[in-house]
């Protein structure tokens, strides 16, 4: 019998290690914690004025360690590591605990839920660490706490008040809460009359510490200070899984004191053991496969992951990505344009998608959030309008105040400006970071001896494309700053793309003077208009009613005349019914520009597209990367 236990003893061993062997790789693997960095953004800088920020509030400390682990996630191996520990640490108390009310039923299950709750909050790149940190220190000061019932009254009132004290400050009313139910259902479950009355009094005054709290000692809410992390704020929305992860808890403290504990002595049927092992296994296995059913198929993976992908500018992946995967937000078709230009493939398939959006997906400067404000900005940098983008980039840090990347293009924007000044603010608050040190370091030195800026291909390129003209960005005006970028520097092909796609999405070509752009292909390279461009011309010179229009050497494609005339003949032949004509129009011009002006423009249908637009910014203000204070 003992031979058998120690059997069965391993092999839930082997079978634990096994699952957190596949929790780190698919950790590092499938979600990768750099990419989870990329969206919170944390920093931790090594100063005394940035951790007494962190202890003015309760919660406060929490969120500091919570900062200094999530900044390692820049190192995918190392942000797996510290995630399987977190996890490792609570699958270790939740056994402690189970141990302390001597229930060893269903130990398998029971431990490995929660662990693969906590896989699937952190399965998510805005999964913040502060949570799982919080509930592995209140699982840790309950199981301190359980010690205690063996002791006087005295003891576990003190110990319970201290750490009840000690939990607020450190985790916050989101730990206190936990810690004051476990506490409950604990003496509920254990009911001794003399003793568990005081501390049941004691476990409801309690209740009025973080009330007391916010009335007397701190600049927070009564609202914030019971609950912060588990309400919705700005920017910040728990996931239904966290929920069900606090309440896990005290249902399992219930669970094991009120299922009936397998009698000490008593004689175990091998084959039922067998059989509640594999079971356990199985429905382990199904809570797993679940997770990351329903992980993948979260519309916010894919938007993220496409973030990401951007801002590594891995264009050609975003582009497979999507062709996979259709996506109405607004930032994944505003990447899918970037992507198509840095493949060079604008011009040519920029109609090919659903482009809903029209210009708003080109441009973000109108509807803006200013939780995208930093992706408008990174569009300027690349286009060279650095005045541009260094005013987003202010914008973002409104509420981004510590983003690294915020700080980085206020940082590099200054500096191909000249305001060395301004750059050495960003500068020196990165270099208190152990992840960014490196890079500030080298541009604290160059602002120390510019000639080091001399060789910076980067700033060199960026200060030569820069528009002469002192203006900022208008956002029903985009054009004037891309042709103010392409008078300044007529081979900034980019900005050229840019400016015609941005007149077609926006049905603004009979603003072009179509001549002057044919100067800009003959100066670029262009061996052929490309067709999108060839219709748009069409559209112009069918409006215009022109009888003669010089291409300047360039010749109309015979596909593209043809299907000119097709598409007006089909119109016709409906008796110019745009409704009737759809079907036979998107089967054989779906991607074309006229198609995209007469069925798929927003500014056909402007009330479904400001409703749209409403719609994903009031979701945005709920899912975008979080600028509440440490909350990583």
């Amino acid at each position: 019998m003992l031979m058998n236990k120690m059997i069965f003893a391993r092999f839930s061993g082997i079978v634990t290690v096994l699952y957190f062997l596949f929790f780190f790789f698919a950790i590092l693997l499938v979600v990768n914690p750099a990419q989870s960095y990329f969206i919170q953004q944390p920093l931790f800088l090594f100063d005394k004025a940035f951790l007494w920020g962190y202890l003015e509030y309760p919660g406060g400390l929490i969120q500091y360690v919570s900062l200094f682990l999530s900044q390692f996630y820049v190192y995918p191996l190392l942000g797996a590591l510290i995630i399987t520990c977190i996890a490792a640490s609570v699958f270790f108390f939740t056994d402690r605990i189970m141990r302390t009310f001597d229930f060893n039923r269903f130990g398998l299950l029971l431990k490995l839920a929660p662990v693969t709750a906590l896989f699937f909050l952190h399965s998510f790149s805005d999964g913040i660490l502060t949570t799982s940190l919080i509930l592995l220190l209140t699982l840790k000061l309950f199981f301190y706490y359980l010690q205690t019932f063996e002791r006087t009254t005295g003891v576990r009132l003190t110990v319970f008040l201290f750490f009840s004290l000690l939990l607020f400050y450190v985790a916050g009313g989101c730990g206190l809460l936990l810690f004051q139910v476990l506490c409950l259902f604990a003496e509920l479950v254990k009911w001794d009359k003399k003793k568990s009355l005081p501390v049941l009094f004691l476990i409801l005054l309690s209740a009025l510490f973080p009330y007391l709290a916010a009335r007397f000692l701190f600049f927070i809410t009564p609202e914030q200070s019971y609950f912060h992390l588990l309400v919705p704020e700005t920017y910040y929305a728990p996931r239904m899984i966290l929920y069900v992860l606090y309440i896990y808890y005290p249902l399992l403290v219930l669970f094991c004191n009120l299922v009936p504990k397998q009698k000490k002595g008593q004689n175990v049927n091998e084959r039922r053991a067998l059989f509640s092992s594999v079971l356990q296994i199985a429905m382990i296995g199904i809570l797993t496969c679940l997770a990351l059913f329903f992980w993948s198929r979260s519309e916010s993976v894919f938007t993220d992951k496409i973030k990401y992908l951007a801002h590594e500018r891995e264009w050609k992946k975003i582009l497979d990505l999507t062709d996979k995967h259709y996506s109405e937000d607004r930032l994944v078709n505003f990447n899918i344009n970037r992507a198509l230009y840095f493949t060079n493939r604008l011009p040519d398939d920029l109609f090919k998608r659903p482009n809903f959006w029209g210009q708003q997906a080109l441009f973000l400067g109108s509807y803006t959030l200013g939780s995208i404000a930093i992706d408008n900005s990174e569009l300027f940098f690349d286009l060279g309008h650095i005045r541009a983008a260094r005013q987003w980039a202010y914008e973002a840090q409104t509420i981004f105040e510590n983003s690294p990347r915020v700080l980085k293009m206020l940082a590099l924007t200054n500096i191909i400006e000249g305001d060395y000044k301004a750059a050495s603010t960003m500068l020196e608050k990165l270099d208190k970071s152990i992840v960014h040190k490196k890079w500030a370091q080298y541009y604290l030195n160059g602002i120390q001896d510019t000639t080091v800026f001399h060789s910076d291909s980067l700033i060199q390129e960026k200060r030569r494309m820069m528009p002469s003209d002192v203006h900022f960005m208008n956002g029903k005006k985009v054009e004037v700053d891309l042709f103010s970028l392409l008078k300044k520097n007529p081979q900034n092909k980019m900005a050229f793309e840019f400016l015609m796609a941005y007149l077609m999405l926006s049905d603004q070509i009979e603003k072009l003077d179509i001549a002057d752009q044919i100067s800009y292909l003959k100066q670029l390279g262009y061996k052929e208009i490309p067709e999108p461009y060839q219709e748009a011309i069409l559209v112009y010179i069918s409006k215009k009613r022109l009888e003669v229009f010089d291409l300047g050497g360039y010749q109309f494609s015979p596909g593209v005349e043809n299907g000119f005339n097709d598409y007006l003949t089909i119109l016709q032949r409906y008796e110019m019914d745009r409704n009737a004509a759809q079907a036979e129009l998107y089967q054989k011009f779906g991607s074309s520009y006229w198609y995209y002006q007469q069925y798929i423009s927003p500014y056909i249908n402007n009330v479904e597209f400001q409703k749209k637009i409403i719609e994903q910014m009031i979701s945005g203000l709920m899912s975008d990367t979080l600028p509440i204070k440490g909350l990583c």
